[in-house]
């Protein structure tokens, strides 16, 4: 920069050309601007912003933004250096340059060199967004997981509880009967309510955590959900595990797999008013693939990817994200929807089984 903007007198400054090839290996982009704004000489780096194009010879206009153009346009009078936003069309770049107007016996040239700035700008903008979509996420989760806690505390209220009340309730008749033949009997009814609240809290517990998942993998995991989500809802679901055995994937991806399954079928429940949904599960070339479907109602995919309410497409097309997975939604109104889920076998982290 120096050598461009003040050099001394004794020591000659290169042609524009000649700098140009001598500055072919720098990091930053380099060119000169001579009459109308043609460019006289550019580096590597400055002709691969521009695109298909060398620009060598080209002026401003056919690779620069129209505010770029008029900006450079002022510093062809002379004066002292400025930085000045440089945008390409073709790539979309915008550089943060410092230009020096160089006045020679022929012709006035603007030497622009790329600060270095702009870079740091782009990536400080860059990790800004980054934050702010990390900081919006995890706002999202943390109502999640509020709104989780607030399910289970109605479900724990208006079936547990009901239900204990009731062997209370029970208990205190017991003590109350007649004849030692009616406390027998109503001894035998608290029994049946006692053991639909156990099965009731288990229910409860798997939605929290299975730990069938734990013990015997994700297949007798599905199973088991299947089994509750019909007999609480009342609507059949084919299931299809594809041969899976215990632990033939990481606990990490089966553990997210299980989450989007519960997800989906949350979703059939509450949004679809579907007659049947089909699960199918398999491993394929290192992938582990679910698929959810329904004969439901259906939805506009667009609408729903929009909304910020819908934290469960978000939420689980996170979980297949963070594995290095992809999931797709597909739905048609009035048809059904499918969500599929396809995660490596294993994370990164946990390696491969033999």
């Amino acid at each position: 920069m120096a050598v461009l903007n003040s050099s001394p007198a004794s020591i000659p400054t290169p042609a524009p050309e000649v700098l140009g090839k001598m500055l072919d290996s720098a990091d930053r982009a380099y060119i000169v601007f001579g009459t109308e704004l043609a460019v006289v000489s550019r580096n590597l780096r400055a002709r691969s912003l521009a695109g298909s194009i060398d620009i060598l010879g080209h002026r401003a206009s056919e690779f620069l933004s129209p505010d770029s153009v008029r900006a450079l346009a002022e510093l062809l009078p002379g004066g002292a250096p400025r930085e000045v936003e440089l945008k390409f069309t073709a790539s979309q770049e915008i550089l943060l340059i410092r230009c020096v107007t160089q006045k020679t016996e022929t012709c006035t040239h603007v030497v622009a060199i790329n600060s270095g700035e702009g870079d740091a700008r782009k990536q400080t903008e860059q990790a800004l967004a980054a934050s702010e979509a990390r900081t919006l996420l995890m706002e999202q989760l943390i109502t999640a997981q509020e709104n989780e806690r607030a399910n289970v505390a109605r479900e724990l209220h208006d079936d547990s509880g009901q239900t204990f009340t009731a062997l209370l309730v029970g208990l205190r008749s017991i003590r109350d009967a007649a004849t030692l033949e009616a406390a027998k009997e109503r001894a035998v009814k608290l029994g049946a309510i006692a053991s639909a609240a156990v099965a009731s809290v288990g229910r409860i517990a798997r939605g929290l955590h299975p730990s069938v998942l734990d013990s015997f993998g994700l297949s007798a995991a599905i199973q088991q959900t299947v089994t509750d989500f019909t007999n609480v809802h009342g609507i059949p679901v084919h299931l299809n595990t594809g041969g899976l055995k215990p632990h033939d994937l990481s606990p990490a991806v089966e553990l997210a797999l299980y989450r989007v399954l519960q997800e989906s079928l949350t979703n059939v429940a509450k949004h679809t008013a579907a007659k049947e949904v089909t699960v199918d599960i398999s491993i394929s070339d290192g992938l582990a693939k679910l698929s959810i479907r329904d004969d439901g109602v259906g939805f506009d995919i667009s609408k729903e990817r929009s909304a910020t309410n819908k934290l469960g497409l978000r939420s689980m097309t996170e979980r297949a994200a963070l594995l290095g997975g992809l999931l797709r939604v597909e739905s048609s109104i009035s048809v059904g929807t499918t969500i599929t889920v396809e995660v490596p076998m294993y994370t990164g982290t946990e390696g491969c089984k033999s």
